[in-house]
Order: C-alpha cells, then structure tokens, then sequence
C-alpha cells in the first residue's frame, strides 16, 4: 500500500526508491496535558502540511508552522504552548529545557523517502539500476532497524535531562480520527484504500 502512495510520484518526473523511518511524532508541552479536551486553544508548532495542521484543528489546537530554529525562542517566552516533535530533534535541539513534559502518542510514524530523478535513472543501465534499487532496500532497513532501536534510548536521555514522559490514552483521540478520515477517505480513492487499510 504504501508503495503504491509512492508510486504516484511516477507522475512528477521523479521515481521514488523507497522509505526511511526517522521516528515517532510526540507532543511536548509547556505544562502538562493529559487528555485531548485539555489541548483546546493551545498553540502548538506543527510541521507545515495541510494533514497534519488538519488534524490539530480537529483537537481545538492552533497550529504554527514556526521554523525549526525559531521553535526553541517561541516555547520559551510562551509564544507557543508546546510543539510537535520527534524524540532526536527534541534532544538535539534541547526543547527539553523549554517543554517539560512529553506525550508519547506515536500519532504518526515521521517517513523520509529516497527519491531520484526519473528520466537520469531510466537512462541508466539495467545493471546500474539494479544495484541502486538493491543498495536503497538494504540501506532503507538498516536504517529503519538502526532508527526504530534508538527510540528508548532517546526516552532515557530525555528523561535523565528531566523531561517527563507519559502516555495519552488513544481511545481518548478515537472520536477526532473518525472526523479526520472521514474528510480524507473523500479526497482521494488511493488515501481512502490506505486508511481502511491500516486504521484497524
């Protein structure tokens, strides 16, 4: 399923190779949230995409896309009430110092893909091709491997530096999916498939 979404870049010029995961989307916040009645009218920074700010509204967040290196200033002087963020760039940013507490919802898995130029890989030889589909399927499980094993040694960094980590129940955000992927189901046949698919 999720190489038929890739697919679809066929159209673009561009051949998608195939996808990396760079972890779990969290929530950090300024002062301790625990369900999502309490995130009604905070400001979160979201990462730019129309999804995503979709879904946020749909709890009563406001959703920023404030730049990476302005996220840190914004939780500090309150600009923000928390952020959306990945367990790494928590660490490597220091948002702990600025969001004290974090939601371990795992809403949504953070996917890079690899992607190449369409027409330059068409052109080149079956051979080469071959190597580099090959070299992409063993480097994307490595990395996924390598990538998925770190996700508690990132809780423990951030928890040794303070930060408490807790869950939200996610039969609490059960009603807000249904709303979500009811609007996305009648955007597109090949998003309804997916949903349906994986929405078990």
């Amino acid at each position: 399923m999720a190489k038929k979404i890739l697919a679809t870049l066929d159209d673009q010029g561009l051949k998608a190779m195939d996808y990396f995961f760079s972890g779990h989307r969290t929530m950090m916040f300024r002062e301790k949230i625990e369900t999502p009645d309490e995130m009604k009218g905070l400001t979160l920074r979201v990462t730019p995409s129309p999804a995503l700010e979709d879904w946020y509204r749909s709890l009563g967040v406001n959703p920023e896309s404030i730049s990476l290196p302005d996220v840190y200033q914004s939780a500090q002087t309150g600009v923000i009430d928390g952020m959306e963020m990945d367990l790494d760039a928590a660490i490597t940013s220091n948002f702990n110092e600025v969001t004290g507490y974090g939601a371990l919802t795992n809403h949504m898995v953070w996917p890079a893909v690899m992607i190449i130029n369409k027409k330059r890989f068409e052109d080149m030889s079956e051979d080469d091709q071959k190597i580099i589909e090959e070299s992409m399927a063993v480097a994307s499980e490595y990395a996924t491997m390598q990538r998925a094993s770190q996700e508690e040694e990132f809780k423990k960094t951030l928890e040794d530096r303070g930060m408490e980590l807790y869950e939200i129940d996610t039969a609490l955000f059960k009603p807000h999916m249904k709303e979500f992927d009811k609007k996305y189901k009648e955007m597109d046949p090949l998003i309804k498939e997916f949903i349906e698919t994986f929405r078990k």
